[in-house]
């Protein structure tokens, strides 16, 4: 596939993986505040990372997309504790699960998840699943925390200068769609988007522990962004 395919089949894939992820924060978070637990939301049928060595070990020239979606923390670490009294690790698998059942809602898509249940993985092993399954998109799911319980907002974290135009378009549509401050981009050194050989973000959806951010309810009780038509967003 030449440069330029390569390039147009992104620019697609980068919005229709955020429509995906927007159907899901539409809901604002998959964490109630208040509640106590938080329940997991089934990862769909898509494939697990442990069948990922089965596949065939050369590039993806067929007009799907192999997208990696990476629930952040598990097992042993848990991750942020919400104020909710919930783990991150929860919450990132439950809309993990979620963005995964949408893209396979779609044929375009092959979404692959790095874990579908509560067990603790290694970063590099992550990236490395990415990376042997010749994925082209590698977005992994966090939920950020801070000591101050006013701190809020969403930002798109990358590591490589291929990953920008993923990162930004991410970001802007999230913001949008959720209605939380723009924290913006930011490149940083982080061992999961280290070492992927695709374009790699790792997503602060929210601050589990701003009341506010965890509020299951959009503050503007609409999405904006969503009303504008498919092609629109497109050309």
């Amino acid at each position: 596939m030449n440069y330029y395919k390569k390039r147009k089949k992104f620019v697609i894939l980068f919005y229709i993986l955020l429509i995906a992820i927007m159907f899901i924060v539409g809901f604002k978070m998959v964490v109630n505040t208040g509640a106590s637990t938080m329940e997991l939301v089934p990862a769909s049928s898509a494939k697990l990372a442990d069948s990922f060595k089965t596949l065939p070990d050369v590039p993806n020239h067929q007009e799907t997309f192999r997208i990696v979606i990476d629930p952040g923390h598990g097992g042993k670490d848990p991750g942020a504790t919400g104020v909710s009294g919930a783990y991150e690790k929860a919450f990132n698998l439950s809309l993990a699960g979620r963005v995964a059942a949408l893209l396979e809602e779609d044929p375009m898509f092959e979404p692959l998840l790095t874990r579908t249940d509560d067990r603790f993985i290694e970063l590099d092993e992550r990236a490395a699943i990415a990376n042997d399954w010749n994925a082209d998109a590698m977005v992994s799911i966090h939920g950020n925390t801070y000591t101050d319980p006013l701190t809020s907002g969403t930002e798109t974290l990358y590591r490589h200068a291929d990953s920008i135009p993923l990162a930004e378009t991410l970001q802007k549509h999230l913001v949008r769609a959720i209605d939380l401050r723009d924290r913006g981009i930011k490149e940083e050194q982080l061992k999961v988007l280290s070492t992927p050989i695709m374009p790699a973000v790792l997503i602060e959806v929210g601050y589990l522990t701003n009341a506010e951010d965890m509020s299951p309810i959009p503050r503007t009780g609409k999405i904006p962004f969503m009303q504008v038509s498919f092609k629109e967003r497109i050309y």
